[in-house]
């Protein structure tokens, strides 16, 4: 971390993500290009849609797995705090009683 930026020693962020850097365009068409060699035109689309039907999938496990998780924080939540005190309701017999 010595050698990074001090903007990224302060937040935090590790150095691996500077050195690796991010997919820009130029990456993305070599990836189309060889994607397009080994598989063919014809089974691209195929590919494609597969992959984008596994990514939709994920995401909605992962939706699901975080609203069960937070659903549950929520009811550990409300089991840990305590209970209101009862409010005594005079009846009426003790009414009469104390008159």
């Amino acid at each position: 971390m010595l050698g990074a930026p001090a903007s990224r020693r302060l937040l935090g962020t590790p150095e691996i993500t500077h050195k690796l850097g991010s997919i820009g365009m130029p990456e993305l068409l070599v990836i189309f290009v060889i994607a397009l060699i080994v598989f063919g035109p014809k089974r691209l689309p195929e590919l494609g849609k597969s992959l984008g039907q596994t990514i939709n999938e994920f995401k909605k496990g992962a939706s699901a797995l975080r609203d069960s998780v937070e659903a549950e924080v929520e009811r550990d939540k409300q089991r840990q705090q305590p209970a209101p005190p009862a409010i005594p309701v005079n009846q009426p017999e003790t009414q009469a009683r104390n008159v």
